[in-house]
C-alpha cells in the first residue's frame, strides 16, 4: 500500500503534536514491555528467556529516554 499520509495528523501546534506521539510511543513501550515480562516468566527456554530479557532492558530503557 502506497503511503498517503492519511494516518498523519497535524494540528498546526509542532510542539502538541510531538508532545502527543512522544506520549503514544511511551504507552506503546510500556505494554510492550508489560507483555515481554508475562511472555518471560512462561517459559523455561533459555533462548527465549535471553531475547525476552533483552527485550526487557530495551524496552526499559526507551522509556527512560
Amino acid at each position: 500500500m502506497p503511503f498517503n499520509a492519511s494516518h498523519v495528523y497535524a494540528s498546526g501546534n509542532i510542539a502538541g503534536d510531538m508532545l502527543a506521539d512522544a506520549n503514544a510511543n511511551a504507552a506503546a513501550e510500556a505494554s510492550g514491555r508489560a507483555l515481554a515480562l508475562r511472555l518471560h516468566g512462561r517459559t523455561d527456554d533459555p533462548g527465549m528467556k535471553g531475547m525476552r530479557a533483552f527485550l526487557i532492558a530495551r524496552d526499559t530503557m526507551h522509556q527512560q529516554q
